[in-house]
């Protein structure tokens, strides 16, 4: 999964299994579930825990839809934010000052959708 941090813990049994990236504090995970009919396809889900093995706090999921260039960017602002949030007193990963319409607005106004 190639994440650049020492300490994350990488799952991959094989190909066509599930892969899982845990982040040290285990807060924070990504996965990986291949659609075994259809290589190349399957779902992404990242996981944000308040404490480890907790229920998640929030969840985004991608489908092969997603463009790969979003979901390169959304993991890299995520692991942009637990790295800031690891050596201060902020816990911006589940606390911000964004109003949550400013964030779903534009994706809403280009077709995208939300469950809750």
């Amino acid at each position: 999964m190639g994440l650049p941090l020492r300490g994350w813990l990488a799952v991959r049994p094989d190909r066509r299994r599930q892969a899982a990236a845990f982040s040290p504090c285990l807060r924070l995970q990504t996965t990986f579930a291949p659609q075994p009919d259809k290589p190349g396809k399957g779902t992404w889900t990242i996981n944000a825990h308040r404490a480890p093995f907790t229920p998640p706090a929030w969840r985004i999921t991608f489908d092969a839809t997603t463009p790969a260039e979003m979901l390169h960017d959304v993991h890299s602002e995520l692991l942009d934010l637990y790295l800031d949030d690891r050596y201060s007193d902020q816990d911006r990963l589940f606390q911000d000052e964004t109003a949550p319409y400013e964030a779903y607005a534009p994706l809403l106004t280009r077709g995208w959708s939300h469950a809750v």
